[in-house]
């Protein structure tokens, strides 16, 4: 859930996964799920168990668009948008929306700018990455520091005072006590929990801040930091003499923290009542420990590897291992994905979608992860999820809750869904809802043309036909073809003639369907050893093909006289 989903392009490349991910290319996010505090944005307060799409504006003009990434928070939203300002919206208690009020929002509303005075006149901007916690958000700017709002109770907004704040503040450097005179730099991505905070720096150190409560903060203590600190480092006695290094990534939920380390194991300390650390045991951590492999049982003598994605939970932990998925911890509705509802102090392999326990097939082709109450995953390119479903939290157009993974549906569709949620970018999993970054809606036609010679004299009849791949229906095309200039059309029903242009509209297409346009022409009588060429293309249609390259096709016929006609086999597709 809580993990910002965009990363400073200084260090892109080593940060892939639902925590810190390189910005992707804008795209629209869809919701789904608990909606009491309009944390779907949608301009109601309505649940839904199917996606929708994210109001543009407050009298919801259309789709939101131009978003480079997504977080859930427990009832609250973020989206970043690709001018690098923030929207909110949702439940706004302790002021975590960040516009200057308490107001709940069910439809997107701008993040002021640091230390704004209400109402705001000026947005936060040159934001790189967000993150949504419980009650609280988080922001990483471009130079590097942090910027935080909401509620403050335990010091989780890391400025030095536990006062909430409905406009966003600076995040203090390490070591120092408010008012801070200095603040946090040189942020790479951040994590907001339900009552705490972690932030990755570029030379891949770890520092946290906030309620520490079972030693969420990783320092070797229990006490409530109210600026940050930097955790220790793997099995380290306290005080610590050293500190986690080597960090690719971080994640955190409830009472645990995770971390990415380089070598694709993860460490893991806090709260550990339900196994949630993945150690073998139930026993509390104030510093990081190794997660074991698959399989194990404490002590472990082998650890999990393979690790590209984490994903932490309010009581279980998801990861990205090998392109697989494998959770632990607490599995009371199926969180864990494997078929069963026990509760594993070590990891197991996630189901692939619609296997029953004791499962022999395993998710495959995984990317990203989300966790929450419920789980999620990219695997793909398409949505799935699996757990607890009672507010219709995954998204597959029914409350029941799944003990592996299912399809989400895609937008519009009811139970039981035809088509599924694709081409998708990013997901977080909030408490009770979910949101989903998808790329542009896009519809691949393609065209084929085949010539043949009619039994008439010097009569050819051209067959187009027009087939849409997918992802998503198309409307609004039309097919032209453009005849040699030694023909003209005789017949072609559906189309219209101007000169040697036919020009065919085409109906609505689904996925998968195809359409078919014959268009007969006469050959000149005073055609000798001439070609006949025939050109079919795509004009037009919504959305955007993504695929042009087959969005034209040619065939070459060869007149000898005025009786005599040669069609061979079409040529391969072209570009016009």
């Amino acid at each position: 859930m809580i993990a910002g989903l965009a990363v400073l392009p200084l260090i892109a490349a080593l940060l892939v996964g639902p925590t810190a991910q390189p910005r992707a290319d804008p795209g629209i996010p869809a919701t789904w799920g608990d909606n009491r505090h309009g944390q779907l944005g949608d301009g109601t307060t309505a649940g839904r168990n199917v996606p929708g799409q994210v109001c543009a504006g407050t009298t919801c003009p259309g789709p939101l668009a131009g978003v480079t990434a997504v977080e859930a928070g427990h009832t609250h939203t973020l989206a970043l948008l690709d001018d690098g300002t923030v929207l909110a919206w949702g439940d706004n208690g302790g002021g975590r929306l960040g516009d200057g009020t308490a107001t709940d929002r069910p439809h997107p509303t701008r993040v002021c700018a640091v230390s704004a005075t209400t109402p705001c006149t000026t947005a936060l901007a040159r934001v790189r990455a967000i993150s949504a916690g419980g009650s609280h958000s988080l922001a990483v700017l471009a130079d590097g520091t942090v910027a935080a709002w909401g509620d403050n109770t335990y010091g989780q907004l890391g400025d030095g005072t536990t006062t909430s704040r409905n406009t966003p503040v600076r995040v203090c450097a390490v070591v120092t006590s408010g008012p801070c005179a200095t603040f946090l730099s040189g942020v790479a991505a951040v994590a907001a929990s339900d009552t705490h905070s972690l932030a990755l720096l570029t030379d891949g150190t770890v520092v946290s801040w906030g309620d520490n409560t079972y030693g969420r903060l990783g320092d070797g203590t229990d006490t409530i930091r109210t600026t940050p600190v930097p955790v220790c480092a793997l099995s380290t006695g306290t005080p610590c003499a050293a500190y986690l290094t080597g960090v690719t990534r971080v994640d955190s939920d409830g009472n645990d923290s995770l971390a990415l380390l380089a070598d694709g194991t993860i460490a893991a300390w806090g709260d550990n009542f339900q196994g949630q650390l993945g150690d073998g045991t139930v026993t509390e951590r104030r510093t990081p420990v190794r997660v074991c492999a698959v399989g194990t049982v404490a002590p472990c003598d082998r650890y999990l590897t393979g690790v590209t994605a984490i994903a932490a939970g309010v009581i279980h932990n998801l990861a990205v291992a090998d392109g697989g998925v494998v959770g632990w911890g607490a599995n009371p509705g199926g969180q864990l994905g494997d078929g069963t509802t026990h509760y594993p102090a070590t990891p197991v392999r996630t189901c692939a979608v619609g296997a029953t326990a004791p499962c022999d097939r395993f998710l495959t082709g995984a990317t990203a992860v989300s966790a929450s109450g419920g789980s999620l995953a990219i695997a793909d390119g398409m949505a799935l999820s699996w757990g607890q479903n009672s507010l219709g939290e995954l998204g597959d157009g029914t409350n029941t809750a799944h003990l592996s993974p299912t399809r989400v549906c895609a937008v519009g569709e009811s139970a039981p869904c035809a088509r599924f949620l694709t081409g998708v970018l990013a997901i977080s999993a909030g408490d009770g809802h979910a949101v989903a970054l998808t790329g542009r809606p896009a519809a691949d036609l393609s065209v084929s043309l085949t010539a043949d010679v009619a039994a008439e004299p010097s009569t050819v009849t051209y067959t187009v036909v027009v087939t849409n791949a997918g992802p998503s229906p198309a409307t609004n095309g039309e097919v032209t073809l453009r005849l040699s200039h030694t023909a003209r059309a005789t017949t072609a029903p559906d189309c219209a003639q101007e000169a040697r242009l036919v020009r065919c509209p085409l109906p609505p297409l689904d996925v998968g369907a195809s359409v078919t346009r014959a268009v007969t022409v006469t050959l000149d009588p005073l055609a000798v050893a001439v070609p006949l060429t025939a050109t079919a293309t795509l004009a037009g249609g919504e959305p955007a093909d993504p695929e042009p390259a087959n969005d034209s096709a040619t065939v070459d016929c060869l007149a000898a006289t005025y009786l005599i006609l040669d069609c061979p086999a079409p040529a391969p597709a072209r570009m016009p």
